[in-house]
């Protein structure tokens, strides 16, 4: 990505044991957003613990369609790994890029990780979103907000793990993009 001014960019940093959090003020935002209104491309996750289990089951919500996909495999009760099914993860990916070439005014992404880091996962969807000029708002563990900073070009707001503070940051995203859109006229 270029250092170029651009659509507005957001990332949610959070830390470590903080990912609930997140994905409840995700999860908040994407509602609010689609409930005013707002045409929404992008996924936010859903945890659902199931006893006997040391991992939960992921699932994401596709935020255009309300459709709900697994992103889990099922390695058994003791798995402690990673239990990420990157193929389903793949399919939300293009899912995300037709709702955004139906057209959205935000792009929402729950996480940019290690996947994305390394060039994958939903990257290819934030692309596409930034280089149609949309906002994004995503979610950046600690650990990858340097690759996260150094794939949008070190642009960007860096935002708490609050409701109140993101939604704050759409409001002054949209003011901005009106007064881009105006002097570009």
């Amino acid at each position: 990505m270029s250092e170029e001014a651009g659509p507005p960019l957001a990332a949610i940093s959070y830390r470590p044991g903080n990912g609930n959090a997140l994905d409840a003020v995700m999860s908040t935002i994407a509602s609010r957003l689609l409930n005013n209104g707002y045409r929404v491309a992008g996924a936010v996750k859903q945890n659902t613990h199931r006893p006997g289990r040391r991992r939960c089951d992921m699932k994401l919500e596709i935020l255009h369609s309300g459709e709900t996909i697994s992103i889990s495999e099922d390695r058994g009760p003791e798995a402690r790994g990673c239990s990420l099914d990157t193929g389903a993860l793949e399919s939300a990916v293009g899912m995300t890029i037709t709702g955004l070439e139906r057209g959205a005014d935000i792009l929402i992404v729950n996480r940019f990780g290690k996947l994305e880091a390394n060039g994958r996962g939903f990257r290819p969807a934030i692309e596409f979103a930034v280089g149609h000029d949309l906002p994004c708002l995503v979610g950046v563990s600690h650990e990858y907000i340097g690759a996260w900073q150094e794939f949008i070009g070190a642009v960007g707001d860096v935002l708490p793990v609050q409701v109140d503070d993101v939604w704050q940051w759409w409001l002054g995203a949209q003011t901005s993009t009106i007064q881009d859109l105006r002097a570009a006229v």
